[in-house]
């Protein structure tokens, strides 16, 4: 598993199946699954994103 260079902060999703990190050097927020490690599409955030907050549920 692999985030880039300054991974900063995680946060994991309501079930726990996909972890998203801040990746200072890329600008992103990077999502990775829990149970393989695989590496998502990162999600482009603008320059230095040091946090990531996610909803406790799902919003319907």
């Amino acid at each position: 598993m692999k985030a880039g260079r300054s991974a900063f902060d995680v946060a994991l999703d309501w079930n726990g199946a996909t972890a998203y990190v801040t990746t200072a050097d890329a600008g992103a927020l990077v999502p990775f699954d829990t149970a393989s490690g695989a590496v998502g599409t990162p999600l482009t955030t603008g320059a230095y994103p040091l946090a990531v907050a996610l909803t406790p549920v799902p919003v319907r």
